[in-house]
């Protein structure tokens, strides 16, 4: 789940870079083209105009994540999550899509939320225990993605596949991590 044991210590590395650079790509390439990987990885075609984000489940305590998978949450559970959120805060403008597990996309061309070019963020595997606040961009983005998030929360806490996670002390997929948004336009 995005750690690695090494010889001389245990060694955090975030799984998308590695699993990038086994395909031969550099580190200017590892974060470029993740929303892009992750879309591919659901057969999603994103329409020319649409920022591509990659959207991970995670559980987050007293604003610090605490799993990065969300207790392997099941794409099944994910699914339902998924639908609650775009029933709540879906629009002709921003769609999440069903990926595996905890890992998921988010499709939009919301003018607030939308890059042009690859935006360079860490994966929640890179965030164990520190406050997820603190990862947002320091740009024109931290604000709508910050309200985006906190609104998610928001859903994600009060939904019914959490509460019995909780109840069998499972950890709840209770923060929607964004990063790696990726312009479609700009695709190679």
């Amino acid at each position: 789940a995005g750690l690695i044991k090494h010889k001389s210590a245990e060694r955090s590395f975030d799984r998308f870079a590695l699993h990038r650079a086994l395909f031969g790509l550099g580190p200017e390439d590892l974060d470029a083209f993740a929303g892009w990987c992750y879309a591919a990885g659901t057969n999603l075609r994103p329409k020319t105009q649409e920022t591509v984000w990659c959207c991970d489940f995670v559980t987050q305590r007293d604003g610090a994540v605490a799993d990065p998978t969300a207790g392997n949450i099941q794409t099944k559970e994910s699914n339902m999550l998924l639908q609650a959120l775009n029933a709540e805060l879906g629009s002709d403008t921003r769609r999440w899509e069903v990926g595996h597990g905890s890992r998921h996309v988010f499709l939009t061309s919301d003018p607030a939320l939308s890059v042009e070019h690859p935006s360079v963020r860490s994966g929640p595997d890179l965030l164990m225990g520190q406050s997820w606040k603190k990862h947002l961009p320091d740009d024109r983005l931290r604000d709508p993605l910050e309200r985006l998030m906190e609104q998610a929360a928001l859903v994600l806490e009060r939904h019914e596949i959490n509460r019995v996670r909780l109840d069998l002390g499972e950890n709840p997929a209770n923060l929607a991590w964004f990063w790696g948004a990726s312009p479609r336009h700009e695709r190679r």
